[in-house]
């Protein structure tokens, strides 16, 4: 396009090459349409009581920022894909997307990997990086996605979990939007090493994460996520 009588600089032509692609916009100089055009694909998160018209908190669109509450309806009317997402009130943490897809959002992989840091197999120190997300129930047995219902393990632990040699249950209390103020103070306090096969696994000192592991011989094991709250992704 850069011939003669051409004015616009290297930058404009992209510029212009680029809205002409996106829009399918007809070629003048060519006459035919530019070829099939680009479709766009936006993610908004967008509170349900604002979808419902009863609250006027904003929607947020992946990428750019908030939108005001008729721009968030408007988009949500067009839609063409609906995914539930469940997040924490407080932070905006997601925290749970239910049975509506198998593997959790980068956004809850990344919430594991600051809760847990390491595989979460009585002993194992392998760092989060070298993990993968476990559904402590499984999947197939009606488990949800949801940081209450994952944890990471490394890919030898997680094959031991999976052929049952040894069980694990999550025995902390449930991420913060069900709880009271006070109990998520105890939800984010400093955790205790690993615990002992005689410590009481329905104490409310638990944080959120802990887990309790019963081996093959029936010996059980707590282990804790890391001590601090995880911040909000």
């Amino acid at each position: 396009m850069q011939g003669v009588g051409e004015a616009r600089t290297l930058p404009q032509l992209r510029a212009d090459v680029l809205a002409d692609l996106l829009t399918a916009r007809s070629d003048p100089d060519r006459g035919r349409s530019t070829p099939g055009g680009t479709r766009a694909h936006i993610i908004a998160t967008i509170p349900a009581r604002t979808l419902q018209g009863i609250s006027e908190e904003p929607g947020e669109i992946l990428g750019y920022g908030q939108i005001d509450p008729k721009a968030a309806r408007l988009l949500a009317a067009q839609a063409a894909t609906w995914t539930r997402m469940w997040v924490d009130p407080f932070t905006g943490a997601p925290l749970a997307v239910g049975r509506t897809r198998y593997t959790p959002t980068a956004a809850m992989r990344r919430q594991l990997g600051a809760r847990d840091m390491t595989c979460r197999f009585p002993g194992c120190d392998k760092p989060a990086g070298a993990t993968e997300a476990d559904h402590t129930n499984a999947w197939a047995n009606g488990g949800e996605t949801s940081v209450a219902n994952l944890a990471l393990l490394c890919r030898e632990h997680h094959r031991l979990k999976s052929e049952g040699y040894w069980r694990p249950r999550q025995i902390g209390p449930p991420p913060a939007d069900a709880l009271t103020p006070d109990c998520r103070q105890v939800a984010v306090a400093k955790a205790p090493p690993i615990g002992s096969r005689d410590q009481d696994s329905r104490t409310p000192e638990h944080p959120h994460g802990t887990i309790e592991w019963t081996s093959p011989t029936g010996r059980r094991y707590i282990t804790y996520p890391e001590g601090d709250p995880p911040p909000p992704f």
